[in-house]
């Protein structure tokens, strides 16, 4: 019983710890939340007027715009997650030097607030599909599972690397400079086929291009990314989650002596 009443009151600490992330980021803006439904808004618009209509010297027409849509949802979820969750610990050295909860929590709070603003994203994005007729709603159902492999992708690298940064805070910048790099090998600008063997072999490892290709196959009804490239996103992410899991059970109570 004392186990259950434990896991109810973490539950309740990252239930408000994510509500007052969320409501803390409404207070920093005029417009409050306004802002999430704006900000995919005008984040697709640049997009689409860069690439639809031709501003950037040369017009990629509509399919490229859907196709880069369905790129840009997904990697912003992901960097959003990697980048914010990274500071969740060494963040917040005060509150976790007054009470004692799974610091895993702290992570687990900035991916809940990202996820809550992705679906939004992804709310728009999906209007937009429907509403232009090139949403494919026969494999609409497959977006669930692929959105449960992106989330546990997400919360494990957010809390790993939360995890790691108060041993080594400079590494808050290299994940920054790493994300950048990330984002033009991630396939939101180019298709696997698109890619010559040598790097397909290579650029296979990297996950979010295998997930970004999955969800074009879902909304778009691209070729779908090849059962091996899948197989190695569920490895990864597996491995990456383990790792999490045991990082924190190793560290959970030495971390508020790191960030003090």
């Amino acid at each position: 019983m004392s186990r259950h009443r434990e896991l109810s009151r973490f539950a309740s600490i990252l239930y408000y710890q994510s509500v007052s992330e969320l409501k803390q980021e409404i207070a920093k803006k005029y417009l409050g939340f306004i802002w999430w439904f704006l900000d995919p808004v005008l984040y697709m618009g640049v997009f689409y007027l860069l690439f639809a209509t031709g501003l950037r010297g040369g017009s990629s027409g509509a399919d490229f715009v859907w196709f880069l849509f369905c790129g840009l949802v997904p990697w912003k979820w992901f960097a959003s997650s990697m980048e914010n969750g990274s500071r969740a610990i060494s963040g917040n050295a005060s509150l976790i030097s007054q009470v004692y909860f799974p610091k895993i929590i702290l992570p687990a709070t900035v991916f809940v607030a990202q996820t809550f603003k992705f679906l939004i994203v992804l709310g728009v994005l999906l209007l937009a599909l429907l509403l232009a007729g090139r949403l494919q709603l026969q494999a609409v159902p497959l977006l669930l599972g692929l959105l449960l492999l992106n989330a546990l992708l997400n919360v494990s690298v957010a809390a790993l690397a939360a995890a790691v940064v108060p041993f080594v805070p400079d590494l808050k910048q290299v994940i920054s400079y790493s994300t950048i790099f990330l984002f033009f090998l991630s396939g939101i600008f180019f298709s696997i086929d698109s890619l010559s063997p040598e790097a397909a072999a290579w650029l296979q490892y990297n996950p979010m291009l295998t997930l970004i290709s999955a969800y074009r196959h879902v909304l778009l009804g691209m070729p779908m990314p090849a059962s091996s490239s899948m197989i190695i996103v569920l490895v990864e992410t597996g491995v990456l989650a383990s790792l999490t899991a045991l990082v924190y059970h190793r560290y959970d109570r030495i971390f508020p002596r790191l960030v003090v």
